[in-house]
């Protein structure tokens, strides 16, 4: 992973808060939108043990794992939405 520490700083830009969705739980997160990090995201595949398990890589920010039944309010904008950093 050698290759991940070379990586030059990269900007982030944050998206709404939005659910990926089981029928047990939900993981809150919030969007990230960064051309770097998907070219992050190639790069490592081809270099690591990969299994694919989700059809489409969808960068996010982690935030809780909630349950199923968790209000559809915590989705949405948040004090971040458009807002942008470099990592």
């Amino acid at each position: 992973v050698a290759m991940v520490r070379r990586l030059p700083a990269f900007d982030v830009t944050f998206g709404e808060t939005s659910c990926f969705v089981n029928d047990d739980w939900k993981v809150l997160k919030i969007d990230i939108d960064s051309p770097a990090i998907v070219e992050m995201n190639q790069r490592l595949k081809h270099c690591l043990p990969y299994v694919q398990t989700f059809p489409v890589f969808h960068p996010h920010l982690t935030l809780a794992y909630v349950s199923a039944d968790a209000p559809e309010s915590l989705e949405g904008p948040n004090v971040l939405t458009g807002k942008s950093t470099r990592i």
